[in-house]
């Protein structure tokens, strides 16, 4: 029963996507997540403590409307700052008041940074929310959105929805959560991307990332000579999305 369940489930999901949605079954798909790991959960570390308020309360907005049917079952981001555990994207306080940005995703060498800078600070006490759901979603593979969804989604940017004279959602819409269903479980899903880069380099020229494991021949066993660590960056088996959610 619990597999005819999901089954109908999924051709649910499925049938909302492509019949009943407005925008059709069109993705903004950024073509890149955070979950370095693969495994539909994504690890987040904030050592510092930086926006720690904002941080939780966008998390848990994303996590609670993705997994509000249960049999969906990611992706999720988890706050691992007090475990310790292995980190995929890391909050930092990088920018002054003149950065040309508010928060912003930085995919760079691993963990991706999640940035704010004191620009951020002026901000209202909503569109602070919002920026930093904005960027969680970039964490999940959402690209931006335009100024038609600007009550429907986070993704659009600020600039975008106040050129438009709309204010942008607060929180994560249904557009955001038909998208995400979309790229991760969809018939065609992108994400997890599969093996993503850490530093974009690819001395040997053979179009795999040289810096995620495994290598895919000898000479990027060459390259990676001297560079510890880069292939045991696998954490053990992590629980359950259920079990991390726990309390």
């Amino acid at each position: 029963m619990l597999h005819l369940r999901r089954a109908y489930v999924v051709l649910g999901l499925l049938f909302a996507l492509f019949f009943l949605s407005p925008e059709g079954a069109f993705a903004h798909d950024l073509k890149f997540d955070a979950d370095m790991n693969e495994d539909g959960i994504i690890n987040l570390s904030n050592p510092e403590g930086i926006k720690r308020g904002l941080i939780a309360d966008a998390i848990d907005d994303w996590n609670r409307k993705v997994l509000a049917d249960p049999l969906v079952t990611g992706p999720i981001i988890v706050d691992v700052t007090a475990d310790g555990l292995y980190t995929e994207v890391r909050v930092n306080d990088v920018g002054g008041v003149d950065a040309n940005y508010f928060a912003r995703i930085k995919w760079s060498t691993q963990p991706d940074q999640l940035q704010f800078s004191d620009r951020f600070n002026y901000l209202s006490a909503v569109s602070k929310g919002s920026t930093t759901r904005h960027e969680l979603g970039h964490t999940r593979g959402h690209d931006h959105a335009d100024e038609s969804l600007c009550d429907k989604s986070v993704m659009p940017t600020l600039g975008t929805c106040n050129r438009a004279g709309e204010e942008r959602r607060a929180d994560v819409g249904p557009h955001d959560v038909t998208d995400e269903v979309e790229m991760w479980f969809g018939p065609n899903a992108t994400h997890p991307v599969k093996n993503k880069c850490w530093t974009n380099a690819d001395t040997n020229g053979d179009e795999v990332c040289d810096n995620f494991g495994p290598p895919s021949g000898k000479t990027d066993q060459e390259v990676l000579k001297g560079s510890p660590d880069i292939l045991n960056k696998k954490p053990p088996e992590p629980p359950s999305p259920l079990d991390m959610l726990r309390p």
